[in-house]
Parts: structure tokens; C-alpha cells; sequence
């Protein structure tokens, strides 16, 4: 490795956590527990040119920034072919990982005394959807482009309550609507499944304040009103007043956008 990228390396991971976290979004210790895991899992081995070390840092730093192998390979001294070859045996790498790296999740316990999810026992976990900035040929940028004329693709998420990504739908066009992306997601092969003792909220409290009856008075209130509507809303999925279910929701959605 040339005094160059011993350099850069130097700067964005060993110098301080801050900078490992803030350039690579991982601190020293979890980085060094990733490359240990490529190498003793997912067999990642590098020459006398460019060790694993180098190629997580080139990984973890296009992910984290967006930036195209040109940028990345200029900072690296490397070209774009090399930058690109580096990222997918990466890609590859990770793959061979996914038995220690994606856990099943776990649902809010029923005998949970946490003040902050004792409302949503047997949740497993949040869902939404957001848009991600992409880059499309100028012919297909009509399908992609957003309500807000951004071009970007509509990505779905779950979430579970410890904050851990437990779901990812992505592809869709930017003016893909929610709920078509919901529907597809339920109903594709391999798709997001909850087991019918188990909930998953979304962001539909809009109807829920209009239409509970303990929820009047709350509708268009500023945010601080949200813990007594999330308390009323995790009564009901105890005691099955007022839950719909996911069909429902669904259905109600797809209302919505008509």
C-alpha cells in the first residue's frame, strides 16, 4: 500500500471515532469486527497491493457518501475499474454474511413493563416508505420523477422498535403510489410477512384521530399529542376495539389515493 493511502486510510479510520463514524458510519471497533468477519466467514482476501482493510473503507465510503468511482478512485489512487471490482466483491462478501448479519426480529413482549412500548405489546415493528435520490435515463425520468418533482425511487422500511432495519422494498418509480407499493410488498414472493398474533403500525393516524372516538380533539394538534394517541391506539390493539387489520389498512389506504 503506497504512503498515499496509508495517509488516507489513517484519516478516516484510525484517527478518531468521530471521524470513522462520520466518514464511514461505523466506529474503529465495529470496523475491525467487519473485517475480521470477511475474512474468516466470507473468506475476503486481498494481495500485497490492497489488503481487505482498504477494500471495506472504499466500500463503506461510496455507500455512505454516493459518490461515482471516479471521485473515489482519485482519493484512492486507484482507477474506476478497480474501485468498481473492489465494490462488488464487497457486495459478495456481505451476501456470504447474511446468517450473522440479519437476525430475526423480535416482537414487543407481552409481559413488557418499558413505559415507551408497554401500549404496543406483540408489535413487531414501524412501516413507511421514503424516497432516495437516483440517477435514470432521460427517458425514464417521467416514471421516477416524485410529487415534489424530484427524481428518486419509493423505498419501503420496517423498522423494529430497538431501531434495527428488519425490511427493505426498493425499485419503485418515484410517482409509484404508497399503497401500490404496500400491496405489492405483502403479496410478492418472499415478501414482508407478520404472523397474525403480531402487528406492524404505519403512519395512517390521520383516519385513526378522525374516526376513534377517543381520539377527538386530537386531530391537527402540534406533535406533543402524539403519546395520547399512540396510548389509545395500543389499548385497542390489546383488547381488539377499534384494530383493523392489515387488509383494512390497506383497503383504507388505497381510498386515499384515488
Amino acid at each position: 500500500m503506497t504512503t498515499v493511502r496509508l495517509r488516507v486510510m489513517q484519516d478516516l479510520v484510525y484517527k478518531s471515532d468521530t471521524k470513522c463514524k462520520s466518514q464511514l458510519r461505523l466506529d474503529k471497533l465495529t470496523f475491525r469486527i467487519l473485517c475480521h468477519k470477511l475474512r474468516t466467514i466470507s473468506g475476503l482476501e486481498y494481495n500485497r497491493n490492497c489488503d481487505v482493510e482498504e477494500v471495506v473503507v472504499i466500500f463503506l465510503y461510496v455507500i455512505a457518501h454516493h459518490h461515482k468511482n471516479r471521485v473515489v478512485g482519485f482519493m484512492f489512487k486507484r482507477s474506476g475499474e478497480t474501485i468498481s471490482r473492489y465494490v462488488k466483491t464487497m457486495l459478495k462478501g456481505v451476501i456470504r454474511l447474511q446468517g450473522e448479519l440479519l437476525k430475526q426480529p423480535v416482537a414487543v413482549a407481552t409481559s413488557s413493563i418499558d413505559e415507551r412500548w408497554n401500549c404496543f405489546k406483540n408489535f413487531l415493528g414501524a412501516l413507511d416508505g421514503t424516497h432516495i435520490s437516483t440517477h435514470v435515463a432521460t427517458e425514464d425520468k417521467p416514471r421516477y420523477r416524485t410529487r415534489k418533482s424530484a427524481i428518486a425511487t419509493n423505498v419501503l422500511c420496517v423498522c423494529s422498535h430497538n431501531l434495527e432495519v428488519i425490511y427493505v422494498y426498493s425499485g419503485w418509480e418515484g410517482s409509484a403510489a404508497d399503497s401500490r407499493v404496500l400491496r405489492e410488498a405483502i403479496y410478492k414472493k418472499n415478501g414482508v410477512e407478520v404472523p397474525q398474533v403480531l402487528h406492524i403500525c404505519h403512519d395512517n393516524g390521520t383516519r385513526y384521530s378522525c374516526s376513534h372516538a377517543n381520539a377527538k380533539g386530537l386531530y391537527g394538534k402540534a406533535f406533543p399529542h402524539l403519546d395520547a394517541l399512540v396510548e389509545i391506539f395500543g389499548e385497542d390493539r390489546e383488547n381488539g376495539k377499534g384494530a383493523a387489520s392489515l387488509t383494512e389498512e390497506l383497503e383504507e389506504i388505497e381510498k386515499k389515493d384515488e
